[in-house]
This record gives C-alpha cells, sequence and structure tokens, in this order.
C-alpha cells in the first residue's frame, strides 16, 4: 500500500519526537537521564527516592538532535545526534535513522566520527552526509540504505545538487 506523503510529512514533528526520545533517552552510547528517571516515575506511589535537581554533570548525558531529514517515500527520518564525549572535552555527531512505522534507530556513520547533514538521494537508495577525514579531500560520504555501514565518498554526478 503506497503511503500519502501528505500524511508522513504531518507525522514528521512525531517522528522526530520518538527519535529524540529513543536516541537521546535510551542509550546511543550510555543511558540517558530520562531513561534512568523513567522506572521510578512508573511507580511513583511506592517511590522513596528523592527527586533530584538537574546537576552540571548531567549535561555531558544530554544528546542534541538537529537536521531532521525524511526520506523520498517517508520510510525513514535521519537525523544527526550530538554527544559529548567527556573524557576528550569535545562533541561527536553522528547520523542515525529511524523507520517512520517505529523501531529502533540505526547508527548510520561511522562510529565517533563527526558526521553532520544528512540528506537523501533523489531516489531515497542513499544516505548522504558531511564528514571531513584525515587523509581524504571528499568531505561527503554514502551509505547505501539497504544495507547500513560501508560508507564510501560520494560525488554527485553531473546536474545533481550537493545540497539535497
Amino acid at each position: 500500500m503506497k503511503r500519502s506523503l501528505d500524511a508522513v510529512v504531518h507525522r514528521v514533528p512525531a517522528i522526530v519526537l520518538a527519535a529524540a526520545l529513543i536516541a537521546g533517552f535510551q542509550g546511543l552510547g550510555g543511558s540517558g537521564l530520562l531513561a534512568q528517571q523513567a522506572p521510578q516515575q512508573a511507580e511513583a506511589p511506592a517511590r522513596t527516592a528523592t527527586p533530584r535537581a538537574f546537576q552540571p554533570q548531567d549535561w555531558y548525558r544530554v544528546k542534541t538532535l538537529s537536521s531532521p531529514v525524511l526520506s523520498p517515500d517517508g520510510r525513514h527520518a535521519a537525523v544527526q545526534v550530538q554527544t559529548v564525549v567527556e573524557a576528550e572535552n569535545t562533541r561527536v555527531n553522528e547520523i542515525w535513522v529511524v523507520a517512520t512505522d517505529g523501531g529502533d534507530p540505526v547508527r548510520f556513520s561511522s562510529p565517533g566520527v563527526n558526521s553532520t547533514s544528512p540528506r537523501f538521494s533523489e531516489d531515497g537508495s542513499l544516505l548522504i552526509f558531511s564528514a571531513p577525514r584525515p587523509g581524504h579531500r571528499n568531505s561527503t560520504w554514502a551509505v547505501r540504505m539497504d544495507r547500513p555501514g560501508g560508507e564510501f565518498p560520494y560525488e554527485p554526478s553531473e546536474g545533481e545538487s550537493q545540497g539535497g
């Protein structure tokens, strides 16, 4: 059954929110503050732990989601997830994809490699993103949507826009 693009577009805020909750608070490299508090909230009547205020060290566990983009067929949403690597005092951006009909998010960019600006090819077969890497002159990379992993340098064909 073919999906109506309008129906999917109207769901984008919910999709981005779902991706944010899944990506930001259920792991992606560590447990999030909300995920740790969720069981306590579910057991609110029997809870004995005292709620605590947000602490400065909690900032290191906050994940920031940005640059959401919908695949041309509306079946996937890609998002840039920024995490803090406290030990290195740096931030890392990775590209994650989640199916719009639910499921777990999947990291499509190499772990720990700064990757930004996700976009899909016009036919939706590739996820394209920017990732400057030492030793490579090309800073645009792609991953096939039918099998994550195996990034390769991407150069748009003649007449194809780089901005997606």
